[in-house]
């Protein structure tokens, strides 16, 4: 949508033509005379003169002055359903994407008018849901339905869906292990193949089989264990608003010797271990 480059601001999408502004340096940007299809997910990417480069992204919903949007999230290629609960005989619905009108339900038949869903769009429930298929990351916005029932009484109501990438599967590496005496010290390293956009890292921990209980949040967690740890299991669960996915290790396949023996000193390599994933 925009570029800043030597102090140069350069708006390339039309959309947002004399309603941008770069302050402080280049590191935020503002939005001007803000409309409901500004609404959306937005990325940045920031390089730095030393060459380090920085990327976030932000969810911005604008809301107008009706009722806010019901929050829908979906996953790319997945589908997801906008449902209204009515139970009167539908007459006609209109579905509007961001301002435009995308498709109509009238007589039973459906229309679909913005060619971006041609061939994806859906009609349940006796008109009262919308099934988006194959879902792109462009369909994230606000969804706005008028329903007519055969009694002429009109329901409106909206939504705002944002589509996420799914997760990819993560994997858990041991970095600095460092065996002193009869104490295991270690760092935990959990991450995805991918630089997935908005991703959390949520780590918890168990004994044998009892129930995970929370550890700590980050893509590292360090550690320093004994004997009595020889049973625990560490949970890394990689997240975002729509989809999840976890991974998991094993104290024993860590540290095999602190089932009984007592350690001399030895430092190993940084390695991965044997990762286990939990439905």
């Amino acid at each position: 949508m925009a570029s800043f480059i030597n102090l140069h601001l350069d708006i390339i999408n039309k959309q947002f033509n004399r309603r941008l502004e770069i302050v402080d340096s280049g590191t935020t940007l503002r939005i001007r005379d803000l409309r409901m299809e500004d609404s959306g997910i937005y990325h940045v990417t920031i390089t730095f003169t030393d060459g380090e480069t920085y990327l976030t992204s932000y969810n911005l919903t604008v809301y107008g002055k009706q009722d806010p949007p019901l929050q829908v999230t979906g996953i790319i290629d997945q589908s997801v359903d906008l449902s209204v609960d009515r139970t009167r005989p539908v007459y006609k619905v209109y579905w509007i994407f961001q301002t435009h009108i995308m498709a109509s339900f009238i007589n039973l038949h459906l229309d679909i008018i913005n060619n971006q869903f041609d061939k994806r769009l859906e009609i349940l429930d006796n008109g009262t849901t919308l099934r988006i298929r194959d879902l792109r990351m462009e369909d994230s916005g606000i969804y706005s339905v008028t329903i007519t029932s055969t009694d002429k009484e009109e329901y409106k109501t909206s939504y705002n869906l944002t589509v996420y990438e799914p997760v990819p599967a993560p994997t858990i590496r041991i970095e600095g292990k460092n065996i002193i005496s009869d104490w295991c010290n270690m760092s935990l390293h959990c991450s995805v193949p991918t630089n997935t956009s908005v991703l959390s890292y949520t780590w918890k921990y168990r004994h044998r089989d009892t129930e995970y209980q929370p550890y700590n949040t980050g893509t590292i967690i360090q550690m320093s264990l004994q004997n009595e740890s020889w049973d625990m299991e560490f949970l890394c669960i990689v997240h975002n608003p729509a989809d999840q996915k976890n991974v998991s290790v094993h104290v024993q396949d860590i540290c095999p010797d602190l089932g009984g023996r007592r350690l001399g000193k030895t430092t190993g390599k940084d390695r991965d271990v044997p990762n286990h994933s939990v439905p």
